[in-house]
């Protein structure tokens, strides 16, 4: 027999292959207490050609010898005696076995701190209470000449209340510090003058000690380079709390392994700079779905020099822990259990915030969170990091880079078809149609855009995509960030980010996000005021059951600016061009004011390992108030000078209630894994509408003179409607695995819609029910884990309510779209850059566009077709730099319809567009922490109106930016349009925005 040593924290674990245990009872052997210190001692069958003995230790792993006899195999185990003094000397983490951590109600006080000199050096003694020493567990994340460790559930309390300093102790380290880094959290450092000091770690009655001893400057000439460490084999065990994984190398040199923790989000990744995996069939390790809670393991090699292990969480980042053993490295990583939260506190402390672009799994493909290379349609995403580099404001600064998207009149276009009405929040529709370019980001931890029609998973929906907000949610550690931004054009905001537990056990947590901005414009007396305010509130109810309660509200106030005319903007005037600062409408004029809330809950319950339920409510509404100012211009006169004025004032209000239900399952059957989801959807939406409209004075363009608003007598009320829908949706969707290459997508939603659309103004009412169908189908196929290929079906469905009735008195049609599209998706640089290339077709029935006739009607058009190719890439290639990249050709005609339309080009999508985005930032060195970088952001030439009869000229605007983090502090300066380039962003004749520069101060604690 071939005992397998798996052992893990303070457990002895062996396995046997090709052994059975047989007992008369046919049950495992159990012995409780054989000896003081081994608390447990258990022989198990872990399948039919292998067994398990573990042997717990109380407070230590026990010592075990291994003897053959006559009678069999033999196992003898001493327990570990009380370490003390003299009898573990070495690093951090090689010669101290790891024990039980306290909880986090047993916080460990220093209450003195003492530095003595030995003959070789100083040491550092933290003093505690007797015998609680052995449980403090320094985790070493030293970093260049800086030894440094960070101990969990410890504080620092002396005398005098502040922390323990030391300048110059001896020669050779220039300063030991001890202090606090929050309430559960100490951290030691001692800064080498040349190098790092060798440090030894020992117990004793007095506490935990440090030996410290200054590596001299002989030492040090020449420098040499670590040596490389070479990884032969990764072995993967199964423990009783999860999983560990062991780095196997040659004998004792594991001890030389260094690890960096560079984990960000779901992932635990650590690098190990001084290694080099050497498997013998050269490629790298690779492990899915280990246990329950974790996807995928992968040990890799990053570079020529350096190992990359990453741990990949379903919905959190694994907790991982970390021991030397005589085999090599062993990572322990916790199931997502009881225990686990237990012990979460022995993590391995993350030393660095990974800036990373690259984002593997998105919830929005499949309403459930699977990898993105598993989805056969383009979704793309943009994280938080890119939001906080490019100093994004709103929504459409954020959109910019995504392949296919534009912006015209503050409606969005994905794939040449607005899709505005198309935006949800964490995967819930939202209830504005007013305004959503300029959505608040103090909440957003991601934006993500699902391209194609989506009508299967959220219901109506337009064929050219869908675009969710991923809200910040409550974290289990305490985390406070304040943020204060200033630019020109009387730019001032400011915000708040507060998150923690509100218990000791943490099983209730909370974050609150708050912003307010006071910002100018480029456009004289144009100005804007907003206050948004997000709370969330979680609280675990059991062991698999979460709730989580959250809100918003925003209140904006602006005045409206309504553009400038065609001729001096776009076309030439003979008089001379507009200036970009000229503002048409009235200063005195009431203040537009949109206010935006929303409330609801989430209930996540976990039947089991593979059997799960979702249920939320959501409940929003939106209010816009028009201020009776200028609406639009309606044209110039004859003299090319005089503007022509529409005034508008008046009320809209939207509710929207929502309440959905699904339920998630994993099975088998025979070779095929199945992904099933199921879902009812019932949604209320509540809508109405009273304006007062009429024209009013005209000014002149090159010499404005304000003040002639019209009285509410002069302007004559024009809509008073109301308008009630119901929606009843059921779907259903299965990802088919069959094998590790080819995975098939099936879904379909049956939706019915209700519809009671009342006209006071005319007193005429109309009922309508509508019912649609929504298929997707798709298929993956992984030639190569890295490369996926793709071709996928889908069908959208969009009821049009909300829009009223063409000239003639008429409802309009519902509008139905298709889409066809292949592409292929890959990840490079080992997992730190991804790339999509797709191709589409897209057909959408019943457009509606102004009424030639009479412009304050629409009319339908046979249909509207799309094609195009996209490319998206984004991550991290080298360490510190990030980029994201995109292209579009997108060409968009009207197909079928009027004669005088039929064959146009679409409005305001151009043929080609694309942006760039670069940032590097220092990884070491005295300027560690700097950062840089700049964009470009290329928009080809688009048609300004449905007849085609102008053009919006391309332009190319640079935006740059330049930082310095360091802790918890982060500089920031942006810079968009550097070289102030003049162009139009949308065809009503606005200037894109000038020169702009904001600087930003953050900071944590």
């Amino acid at each position: 027999m071939q005992p397998n040593n798996v052992s893990s924290g303070k457990n002895f674990i062996v396995e046997i292959t090709g052994a059975q245990l047989q007992l008369p009872d046919s049950e495992a052997f159990r012995q409780a207490n054989p000896i003081e210190g081994i608390s447990e001692v258990t022989v198990t069958n872990i399948d039919a050609n292998t067994i398990r003995i573990t042997a717990t230790g109380e407070i230590a792993l026990p010592t075990v010898e291994l003897f053959d006899s006559d009678q069999g195999l033999i196992f003898g185990f001493t327990p570990p005696p009380p370490r003390v003094r003299g009898e573990t000397p070495g690093g951090i983490g090689a010669q101290r076995e790891p024990t039980t951590a306290p909880t986090t109600e047993e916080i460990i006080r220093v209450t003195g701190v003492q530095l003595n000199k030995t003959e070789t050096g100083i040491e550092l003694i933290l003093q505690t209470p007797t015998g609680v020493a052995e449980l403090l567990q320094p985790n070493d994340v030293s970093s260049g000449n800086n030894f440094i460790v960070e101990i969990p559930n410890t504080q620092l309390q002396l005398q005098d209340g502040k922390p323990f300093r030391q300048a110059n102790p001896i020669e050779g380290i220039s300063e030991v510090t001890v202090t606090n880094i929050d309430a559960n959290n100490i951290r030691i450092t001692a800064t080498g003058e040349t190098a790092l000091p060798t440090v030894e770690l020992f117990d004793s009655d007095q506490g935990l000690i440090f030996g410290f001893t200054a590596v001299s400057d002989s030492a040090q000439t020449p420098p040499t380079q670590p040596e490389i460490v070479s990884i032969d084999r990764v072995q993967l065990n199964q423990t009783e709390t999860g999983f560990e994984i062991i780095l196997l190398t040659p004998t004792v040199t594991a001890q030389q392994l260094r690890v960096v923790n560079v984990s960000e989000g779901n992932n635990f990744i650590a690098e190990i700079p001084n290694a080099q995996l050497k498997l013998p069939d050269d490629r790298p390790y690779r492990s899915e779905n280990p246990i329950e809670g974790v996807s995928e393991v992968i040990v890799t090699n990053q570079n020529e020099n350096t190992v990359l292990v990453t741990v990949t969480g379903e919905d959190k980042q694994p907790k991982v822990e970390l021991f030397d053993s005589e085999e090599g490295l062993i990572f322990s990583a916790v199931g997502d259990t009881e225990s686990a939260q237990e012990e979460e506190d022995i993590e391995l402390v993350v030393t660095g915030e990974q800036d990373g672009y690259f984002v593997p799994n998105s919830s929005v493909g499949t309403r459930t969170d699977a990898p993105l290379r598993d989805i056969p349609q383009s979704i793309q995403v943009v994280p938080r990091q890119v939001i906080e580099d490019q100093g994004a404001n709103d929504v459409g600064d954020v959109l910019s880079n995504v392949s296919g998207v534009s912006e015209r009149g503050g409606l969005f276009f994905i794939r040449g078809f607005e899709s505005t009405g198309s935006f949800l929040r964490d995967g819930t529709g939202t209830s504005s149609s007013f305004r959503r370019t300029d959505l608040d980001l103090s909440n957003i931890e991601q934006v993500e855009v699902l391209k194609g029609p989506a009508s299967v998973l959220y219901g109506t929906g337009e064929p050219g995509g869908t675009i969710n907000l991923v809200t910040e949610q409550p974290l289990r550690d305490p985390a406070y960030e304040v943020t204060a931004r200033i630019g020109n054009f009387d730019f001032y905001r400011g915000s708040v980010d507060l998150t923690g537990p509100l218990n000791n056990d943490r099983t209730i947590l909370y974050r609150l996000n708050f912003a307010y901005e006071n910002a100018g414009s480029f456009v004289d007396f144009v100005e804007r005021e907003r206050i948004a305010i997000f709370p969330v509130l979680s609280f675990e109810l059991g062991e698999n059951t979460l709730l989580t309660v959250e809100g918003g509200y925003e209140n904006e106030s602006s005045l409206n600016d309504p553009g400038l005319p065609l001729e001096g903007t776009i076309l030439p005037n003979p008089l001379g061009e507009v200036p970009r600062d000229r503002f048409l409408g009235e200063p005195d004029a009431d203040r537009d004011i949109l206010s935006e809330g929303y409330v609801g809950y989430r209930l996540e319950h976990q039947f089991s390992d593979d059997w799960s339920i979702l249920n939320k409510f959501t409940a929003s509404f939106s209010t816009r108030t028009q201020g009776g100012g200028v609406l639009e211009i309606l044209g110039l006169g004859e003299d090319s000078r005089t503007v022509e004025r529409d005034f508008a004032r008046g009320t809209f209000e939207n509710q929207n209630y929502t309440l959905q239900t699904d339920v998630n399952g994993e099975f088998q059957t025979g070779i095929i894994d199945h992904a099933l989801l199921l879902g009812i959807e019932l949604r209320r939406n509540d809508f109405s509408d009273e304006q007062f409209a009429g024209a009013g004075s005209s000014i002149d363009l090159f010499d404005p003179e304000y003040g002639d608003l019209p009285s509410s007598a002069d302007l004559v009320q024009n809509s008073l409607v109301e308008q009630t829908t119901h929606t009843i949706g059921v779907y259903a969707q299965d990802l088919l695995s069959i094998g590790e290459q080819v995975k098939i997508l099936l879904g379909g939603r049956f939706d019915w819609f209700f519809n009671d659309f009342v006209n006071k103004l005319s007193n005429t009412s109309e009922y309508t029910e509508e019912f649609a169908f929504s298929p997707r189908i798709g298929i993956v196929y992984q030639p190569i884990e890295p490369v996926s290929l793709y071709a996928s079906w889908s069908r959208s469905f969009v009821p049009q309510v909300q829009v009223g009735v063409d000239r003639e008195g008429n409802p309009f049609e519902p509008t139905r779209g298709n889409q066809f599209e292949v592409g292929v998706k890959t990840e490079l640089f080992e997992r730190r850059l991804t790339a999509t290339l797709a191709a589409y077709y897209i057909t959408r029935q019943n457009e509606l566009v102004p009424d030639p006739v009479d412009s304050d009607f629409s009319i339908q058009l046979g249909e509207t077709r799309s094609q195009g190719i996209e490319f998206d890439i984004a991550g991290e290639p080298l360490p510190g730099l990030r980029l994201i990249a995109n292209y579009a050709y997108t060409d968009a005609i009207i197909s079928e319809g009027e004669s005088e339309f039929e064959g146009n080009r679409i409005t305001g999508i151009p043929l080609h567009s694309g942006s760039f985005w670069v940032v590097y930032e220092l990884q070491q060195g005295t300027l560690e922490g700097l950062g840089f970088g700049a964009g470009l952001r290329a928009i080809g030439e688009s048609e300004g109106d449905f007849e085609n009869s102008f053009e919006l000229p391309s332009y190319l605007r640079t935006d740059a930016v330049l930082y310095y983090r360091q802790d918890d502090w982060r500089v920031q300066l942006n810079v968009e349009n550097l070289f102030d380039v003049e162009y139009f962003e949308s065809n009503n004749r606005r200037y894109g925005q000038p020169f702009t520069i904001r600087g930003t101060v953050s900071v944590e604690f």
